[in-house]
C-alpha cells in the first residue's frame, strides 16, 4: 500500500472511531409530552351537564396547556360528539340528557386555541390536534398519538448520524374522570403498555367528587401514575 493510501485509510479509520466516541459523549434525549385534554366543552363546564368541579379545573388545565413546549410537545383535545338522534343511542337511554350535539354552542371547546384549529385548521398552532368521538373512549386517540410519534422518529432516521433519542409520555386531564378520562387512559395503557401514562388528578373532574376519587383508585391500580399539580 502506498504511503498516501495508508494515510487516507488511517484518517478514515480514526474518523469513524471519533464518530463513535462523539456519539457516546454527546447523545441527547428529547422528551415529548402529549397532553390529552378530554372533553372540555361548554356542555360539561357551563351547560346542561355543568358541575362546580368542572368549572374549577379550567384554569388548572389552562396552566398545563401554557406549559407545553410548542417545539416538541402536543395538546390533543377530544370532543364528545353526538347527533340529533342521541336519545335513541345506548348512551342516550342511560343518560337522557342531550349534550355536545355537533355544531351547537355546548359542543364547542372552552379553550379558544382548540376551536381555532377545529374551525380554521390554523397551522400556526401545529402542536394542537383534535379528536372527535361518539363514545367514552376514543378508538382514534391512540392512532393520532402513535402516528405523531412515528413521524418524529422517521425524521431522525433520515439523518443516519443523528445522536438524538426521543422519549414520549402521555398525560390526561379533563372531564369526566369516572367516564371519559378513565376509559381513554385505559385504552392508551392497553395499546401502548410501555409508554408512560399519567393523570393530572387536580385537573380532572368527575360526575361527583366521590366518583372522581373512585376512578383515580382504579387508574392507580392499573399502574397509571399521577402528576400532582399546584
Amino acid at each position: 500500500m502506498r504511503q498516501w493510501e495508508t494515510i487516507a485509510f488511517s484518517l478514515i479509520l480514526w474518523y469513524n472511531i471519533f464518530k463513535k466516541i462523539r456519539k457516546g459523549l454527546i447523545a441527547m434525549t428529547i422528551n415529548h409530552r402529549f397532553l390529552v385534554v378530554v372533553d372540555m366543552q361548554h356542555d360539561f363546564i357551563d351547560g346542561v351537564l355543568e358541575t362546580p368541579e368542572a368549572k374549577a379545573i379550567v384554569p388548572k388545565i389552562r396552566t398545563l396547556i401554557d406549559g407545553l413546549d410548542k417545539e416538541k410537545d402536543y395538546a390533543i383535545f377530544t370532543y364528545d360528539t353526538h347527533s340529533k338522534n342521541y336519545l335513541k343511542t345506548a348512551e342516550g337511554k342511560h343518560l337522557p340528557i342531550p349534550h355536545c350535539l355537533v355544531g351547537t354552542d355546548g359542543w364547542k371547546n372552552v379553550f379558544p386555541e382548540a376551536e381555532s384549529v377545529r374551525t380554521t385548521n390554523d397551522s400556526s398552532l401545529n402542536h394542537i390536534l383534535i379528536d372527535r368521538k361518539n363514545s367514552f373512549g376514543s378508538p382514534e386517540l391512540y392512532n393520532i398519538i402513535f402516528k405523531r410519534m412515528m413521524n418524529i422518529q422517521m425524521e431522525e432516521w433520515k439523518h443516519h448520524d443523528s445522536d438524538v433519542k426521543h422519549e414520549f409520555q402521555i398525560e390526561l386531564c379533563g372531564v369526566c374522570t369516572d367516564i371519559c378520562v378513565i376509559t381513554n387512559a385505559l385504552v392508551l395503557k392497553t395499546m401502548s403498555p410501555e409508554t408512560p401514562i399519567y393523570i393530572h388528578p387536580n385537573a380532572c373532574a368527575g360526575v361527583t367528587p366521590e366518583l372522581h376519587e373512585a376512578a383515580l383508585k382504579v387508574m392507580k391500580s392499573c399502574q397509571i401514575d399521577f402528576l400532582e399539580d399546584e
